[in-house]
This record gives C-alpha cells, sequence and structure tokens, in this order.
C-alpha cells in the first residue's frame, strides 16, 4: 500500500519482492514449478497472489520482519492460469486460464469454491482462452473476457443468482 515493493515472477518460477528506489531484494516466496504467468496483491493486506503456466495457484503472505509464508495452494486449472483478479469486498480470488476456465477462491477460508466454464446447469463452457477477470464487487459481477472476443457477466456471491450468466457480447 506505501508503494515502495515492486512484487516480480520469473522464467525460472521465482516469485520475488523488490524495493522499487533501488531494485535490491527484499523477499522471495516460495517456487513454481514453472514459469510465472501472472501475479496480483490483495490491497490492504499482505498477502500476493502468484499463479504459473502449469496451472498452480498460490496465495503467500510478505511478513516483512518475518519469512514469507505460503498461505494455500490450489492446483484446480488443467492448464496455464492466464489471469488472476482479487476481490477484497467480496472476499474472492479469480483466476482464467488456458483451460478455458474461471475458478473461484474463497479468501477468508483460502479454498476453492466453484468453477465458471465446466458446462454445468448453471454455466456452459467457454470457447476460447481466458484473457482478462476483473470483479465488479458493488454490482456481484465477474467480467470475463476470453481471446476470442467474448465478454461475459457472471453473478457471484453473496447474489441469490451466483454463478449464472448474466450478459454476454462479442467485443467487435
Amino acid at each position: 500500500d506505501g508503494g515502495r515493493k515492486l512484487y516480480l515472477g520469473d522464467a525460472c518460477g521465482r516469485v520475488a519482492a523488490h524495493e522499487l528506489n533501488n531494485g535490491s531484494l527484499l523477499t522471495e516466496f516460495e517456487k513454481h514449478g514453472t514459469d510465472i504467468s501472472c501475479l496480483a496483491v490483495w490491497p490492504g493486506t499482505n498477502k500476493i497472489f502468484s499463479a504459473s503456466w502449469d496451472g498452480m495457484v498460490k496465495v503467500h503472505s510478505d511478513e516483512c520482519s518475518r519469512p514469507p509464508q505460503m498461505k494455500a495452494e490450489f492446483t484446480n486449472h488443467k492448464d496455464g492460469v492466464t489471469c488472476l483478479a482479487c476481490s477484497p469486498e467480496l472476499w474472492l480470488l479469480a483466476s482464467g486460464g488456458t483451460d478455458m476456465k474461471v475458478i473461484l477462491y474463497d479468501l477468508r477460508t483460502l479454498k476453492y469454491e466453484h468453477t465458471i466454464g465446466e458446462g454445468d446447469k448453471r454455466s456452459e463452457k467457454f470457447k476460447s482462452v481466458i484473457a482478462a477477470i476483473d470483479f465488479l464487487s458493488n454490482r456481484c459481477l465477474l467480467a470475463v473476457a476470453d481471446q476470442g472476443g467474448n465478454v461475459s457477466l457472471w453473478r457471484v456471491r453473496p447474489h441469490p443468482d451466483k454463478y449464472t450468466l448474466v450478459s454476454r457480447f462479442k467485443n467487435i
């Protein structure tokens, strides 16, 4: 929150925090088995999220005065993770992947919550790799864009119709 750290992930699976002013290494987090694909920060907390091309999502705590801790590890994606989004207001983390799925995690319990895009009765399958995701927290919505140019809006908790498709359009 102070804007003094830069979090970086590399092709060797390393995730680290660096001093913004001089680039010096501050903290190294638990390594992934393959390239880091994206990072996200939970604003107002010491939590950082990292994801890699093998489908792994990790939740780390940046303890500053103590060694960092890995709080959770998720292997719900069958392939690479392409994007992450955090909603502190809804206590949700979302990840999108090359497996054409969006996975939601509960930030209170640090557990898997739901998969959007599996073709169950509430959602249909995505037809392209997930390119971007973002929460519209005050509306209990998750926006999902795929590489085919499709943008969709999905209800998320605590809305009573959670995980249902609200709207879909083609970005042309």
